[in-house]
């Protein structure tokens, strides 16, 4: 299903989408771009996060959740219609810092034997907001450091703290952050100045 536009894309729109979309994330988010415009962020989670890549085509932007955050489940299924569109490859990091379940939420994800297919499967059951996901493998010391990893990446990244966390590098090569839940339009303006 094609996400429903509400105007085209045009370079003159999609320049002044870009500017707006970086004031506005700079100014509501509370994400400070570092001196290299986001760089070594955007870097430091490639090095360093273990996720489940959504989508097949599309520039990539990364969701930072936790299994037990309700407005996490709500932004999946926000994106959800970019990345079957191709418009968007989501890189789903997993962390577990809301609750005492949440690590081993994020933990079962990760160690499933096809993470892409549990994650998608979680996020179809969810129970009050957080996602219902059964142990299918063993957790290892490989996976439980991969968590950790993904919460230092969060917690340096958001100092609030708060869910969900998507990142999204524009079109002009700088990196923002977008703390909490957005709204439709502001997502559609993020995915449209990340393309």
């Amino acid at each position: 299903m094609k996400p429903d536009y509400p105007f085209r894309k045009t370079p003159t729109r999609t320049a002044t989408l870009t500017l707006a979309i970086l004031l506005m994330l700079s100014s509501a988010s509370q994400f400070s771009y570092a001196a290299d415009s986001g760089q070594s962020f955007w870097k430091a989670i490639h090095q360093k996060a273990t996720g489940v890549l959504l989508g097949e085509r599309g520039p990539e932007v990364i969701d930072f959740f936790d299994p037990n955050c309700p407005y996490c489940h709500k932004l999946y299924a926000m994106l959800k219609p970019y990345t079957q569109a191709g418009d968007v490859r989501v890189l789903m990091v997993p962390v577990g810092i809301l609750t005492p379940t949440s690590m081993g939420k994020a933990e079962a994800v990760l160690a499933a034997n096809d993470p892409a297919k549990a994650l998608i499967r979680a996020e179809s059951n969810t129970r009050n907001g957080s996602v219902d996901v059964t142990l299918t493998g063993a957790i290892t010391r490989k996976t439980f450091m991969a968590i950790q990893a993904n919460n230092g990446l969060f917690q340096g990244a958001d100092r609030e703290g708060v869910l969900p966390f998507l990142v999204i590098r524009t079109h002009a090569g700088q990196v923002a952050g977008m703390i909490g839940l957005p709204r439709s339009k502001t997502l559609h303006a993020a995915i449209l100045a990340s393309q």
